[in-house]
């Protein structure tokens, strides 16, 4: 007699664990320089990436509720795409300013977070397309 597991209605865990990485990269990102002007550094931090850490906190959270649950609670799935979704829209616009800004560059941890909220946005979407 086999022994069946509630863990064949989650999908692949490449998939899971590219969303976990995904999301680590916006929390990291979230902490480093995000521009620099004139010599001073302007941090994640210092700002907008309070939010987007908080963001990226929050659907880390789900994700593991929703990993732990059996991958049940489509629900779970469709806060995070939202949530990721409005962190990408943050870090574009963040993205955007800088790059707009006379004299300003940006940084890696502003294009490590925007790539990060992009990537868990388009990850969350798919996992609750098959899920």
């Amino acid at each position: 007699m086999t022994a069946t597991t509630s863990s064949a209605a989650v999908p692949s865990s490449d998939r899971v664990t590219a969303l976990y990485l995904a999301v680590a990269a916006v929390s990291i990102g979230s902490f480093l320089p995000w521009a620099q002007q004139l010599g001073h550094t302007v941090r994640g931090t210092d700002g907008l990436g309070n939010l987007t850490l908080l963001l990226g906190g929050i659907v880390g959270a789900l994700i593991l509720r929703w990993r732990i649950g059996g991958g049940t609670r489509r629900a779970l799935l469709t806060a995070s795409f939202g949530l990721c979704g409005a962190a990408s829209l943050v870090l574009l616009g963040a993205v955007a300013r800088v790059t707009l800004h006379a004299g300003a560059q940006p940084m890696g941890g502003l294009f490590v977070a925007a790539t990060g909220a992009v990537f868990a946005t388009a990850l969350t979407g798919l996992l609750r397309h098959t899920a």
